[in-house]
């Protein structure tokens, strides 16, 4: 199901409203490629960049969350393992944005409201 305008819509009733915009072979096509293949193969072009992104001096690592061994089996592996792609894109993500948040720190004001509603949960 998919949302528009707030409302639930099927493939089906999308593909009625678009039935004269789509081309037919897009309409007619059986197999439709899931997101893993194309995470997989992200993850298999870009294995330099993710070996240099979650290497040793990574901020995960600084953290001990990734282990530079595990991560280098990871992306080193001869076959595709859909959950191991997810997990290497995700980890990618999450290292990358604790790069940009020690590169911009989150305001002051900000993490004392943090601090507020932690001590109020607390209580």
């Amino acid at each position: 199901m998919r949302l528009y305008a707030g409302r639930r819509l099927s493939k089906v009733a999308l593909r009625a409203a678009y039935l004269k915009r789509l081309p037919t072979d897009i309409l007619s096509r059986e197999f439709k490629t899931p997101y893993v293949a194309v995470t997989a193969t992200m993850v298999r072009r870009n294995r330099r960049y993710l070996t240099d992104l979650l290497g040793p001096e990574s901020m995960l690592a600084s953290l001990s969350v990734t282990s530079h061994a595990a991560i280098a089996d990871a992306l080193n592996a001869e076959r595709d393992n859909r959950d191991r792609s997810e997990l290497l894109m995700r980890m990618a993500a999450v290292e990358l944005w604790l790069r940009k948040l020690a590169a911009h720190p989150v305001p002051q004001r900000l993490t004392t409201a943090a601090t507020l509603i932690e001590t109020c949960d607390a209580e």
